[in-house]
C-alpha cells in the first residue's frame, strides 16, 4: 500500500509541478503581451505627439508664409499708390534713362575694342597715330587698356543690361507705365 500511495503521490506530484511551470510560462507569456501592448501603445503615443507638434510646426509655418505674403502685398499696394502719385515726367525720364545707358555703354564697348584692336594691329607709328584713343598711349599699355577697359566696359554694360531687364520683369504693372 505504501508503495501505492508513493505512486498516487507522485504522480500527482509530478501533475501538479507540470501544472505550475506551466502556469509559470504562460504568466510570462501573458506578461511579455501586456509588455507589448504597452510598448506599443506607448510607441503610437509618441508617434501621435511627433505628428502633433509636427502639426503645430506647419501650422506656425503656414501662418508666418501667409503673414510674410500679406505683408508683401501691402507694400506693394502701397509702393503702386506711391508711384501712381509721382510724376510722370518722373517715370518717363526714369524708363528712358536706363535703356539709353546701356545702350550706350554697348557702343562703347564696341568703339573701345575696334579702336583698341586698331592700334595692337598697328605695325608702326604711323598706324597708331590714326587711332582715335590709342595713340595717346605706348604699345604696352594698349594691350594693358585692351584687358581693362574691354573688361570693365563689358562687365558694366551686362550687369546694367541685366539689373534694368531684371528690374522690369520684377516690377509690378503700376510700375511699367504701360
Amino acid at each position: 500500500m505504501g508503495e501505492f500511495l508513493g505512486t498516487i503521490f507522485g504522480g500527482i506530484f509530478n501533475v501538479a509541478a507540470g501544472g505550475g511551470i506551466f502556469g509559470i510560462l504562460a504568466s510570462l507569456g501573458t506578461q511579455f503581451l501586456k509588455f507589448k501592448r504597452a510598448s506599443q501603445a506607448h510607441k503610437q503615443a509618441m508617434e501621435m505627439r511627433v505628428q502633433d507638434r509636427l502639426d503645430t510646426e506647419m501650422a506656425i509655418k503656414e501662418a508666418t508664409v501667409k503673414g510674410s505674403w500679406d505683408g508683401l502685398k501691402e507694400s506693394l499696394r502701397a509702393a503702386q499708390i506711391t508711384a501712381s502719385n509721382s510724376h510722370l515726367w518722373s517715370n518717363d525720364i526714369k524708363n528712358l534713362y536706363r535703356p539709353f545707358f546701356t545702350t550706350m555703354l554697348w557702343v562703347m564697348v564696341f568703339l573701345f575694342f575696334r579702336d583698341l584692336l586698331a592700334a595692337a594691329n598697328a605695325t608702326d607709328m604711323i598706324a597708331l597715330g590714326k587711332t582715335t584713343i590709342a595713340k595717346h598711349f605706348t604699345p604696352g599699355e594698349v594691350t594693358a587698356m585692351i584687358k581693362y577697359i574691354v573688361n570693365s566696359t563689358a562687365f558694366t554694360a551686362s550687369a546694367a543690361g541685366m539689373w534694368w531687364f531684371g528690374d522690369r520683369a520684377q516690377a509690378p504693372p503700376g510700375f511699367k507705365n504701360t
